[in-house]
């Protein structure tokens, strides 16, 4: 699946969303500047439409999820965060970068 990203939208209320997870604005970031992820559709009842996979600056393997502000933008939000990554993400993430 891919997505066209150009920024991310962060504001006080999803950074809060992050920090319960003890994710940052910065680890979003470094995942998407380390250009190794993978995008993967969320179930439809959850929170954002996407899942991005990846390594973010310590090495850890975290998926944060995303909804649109402006598809035809690439600008999105971070809805939530986790890590680690459940089996099926972390599968997903090995079988593109091992």
């Amino acid at each position: 699946m891919s997505i066209w990203i150009a920024e991310f939208q962060f504001d006080e209320g999803n950074l809060d969303e992050l920090w319960d997870h003890r994710i940052t604005d910065e680890d979003v970031l470094s995942v998407f500047d380390r250009d190794e992820f993978v995008v993967l559709a969320n179930k439809k009842r959850a929170s954002g439409t996407h899942k991005m996979v990846g390594r973010d600056w310590r090495g850890r393997l975290i998926t944060i999820v995303l909804e649109p502000v402006s598809r035809r933008d690439g600008v999105w939000r971070p809805v939530t965060g986790y890590y680690p990554s459940n089996a099926y993400e972390t599968r997903k993430w090995r079988d593109r970068y091992g």
